[in-house]
């Protein structure tokens, strides 16, 4: 940097800032112990000192002062340009900074409006669809009673008829209306889907809570949540009303109920 400031100085013709950096040069050397090159500095130094003392030309001298003055004034001037500048771009910059946080938070703002909007359509959708499947599981379970009391109606005509002498083709018609009323294992997958629609795992919630009950007494579960008689449950599982009493004797033993517990009560509250 020194060297290059000699140039600059000796191509200013700036004697006196010539002279000050062969100083600088032959300190920097003496600290570094290069006496060779610390000498012909110090040298040029004394030279240059010597020159301008024996200089008698006043005007020569002030002209060299006012010239060493207006470069001093014009270095500073370009360090107030290179300021100006500096803080130019300083404000640009925070102004492309504040201008991409406000497109930022619009955009985010945008993203946010829509993800709720969404939110709300999909939870107006969904309330819907459990309405929806809460009227198809109603409507199930009352059309299941009207069927049960025909079904009951069923059964006594068979008990009057066996008195009677029928044949067996009428017999067996009657027997098949019956049959159509028992929930098979396809009308189970659908009654099953409807039903956890509306009661939204029910049956995760069992299977955690009791989790040695078979599919079986899930089924018989589902039916006592839906508040049906132990007639209809007999109607629509093709058992008998003693075997759903059985069938929920046996429930009460695996999920260790207390006498004085109800299963309805126990479905009721999951």
């Amino acid at each position: 940097m020194l060297d290059s400031a000699l140039k600059i100085a000796t191509r200013l013709k700036e004697p006196y800032r010539i002279m000050e950096i062969h100083g600088h040069i032959y300190d920097c050397y003496i600290s570094t112990k290069d006496y060779k090159k610390a000498l012909a500095h110090y040298t040029r130094m004394r030279v240059m000192r010597d020159s301008l003392k024996v200089l008698d030309n006043v005007k020569q001298i002030s002209e060299l002062q006012v010239k060493y003055e207006t470069a001093k004034k014009d270095n500073e001037i370009s360090q107030l340009n290179d300021k100006a500048q500096m803080d130019a771009l300083q404000r640009n910059a925070i102004i492309l900074v504040l201008i991409l946080l406000v497109t930022i938070a619009v955009l985010f703002y945008v993203k946010e409006k829509k993800r709720k909007d969404l939110l709300i359509s999909e939870k107006l959708l969904l309330d819907e669809e459990l309405k929806n499947a809460g009227l198809e599981l109603l409507y199930f379970t009352e059309n299941l009673k009207q069927k049960n009391e025909v079904i009951e109606k069923f059964k006594a005509e068979i008990e009057n008829l066996q008195l009677q002498h029928i044949s067996t083709a009428d017999r067996e018609n009657l027997d098949n209306l019956i049959k159509a009323h028992i929930m098979t294992d396809e009308n189970w997958d659908s009654f099953k889907k409807l039903f956890a629609k509306v009661h939204t795992g029910f049956f995760d919630a069992i299977k955690q809570k009791f989790p040695n009950i078979t599919a079986t007494d899930a089924r018989i579960l589902s039916l006592i949540k839906l508040q049906l008689s132990n007639s209809e449950m007999a109607n629509m599982l093709g058992i008998t009303v003693e075997g759903v009493k059985k069938s929920k004797q046996r429930l009460r033993k695996k999920i260790d109920l207390n006498k004085d517990e109800s299963i309805e009560a126990i479905v009721a509250a999951i």
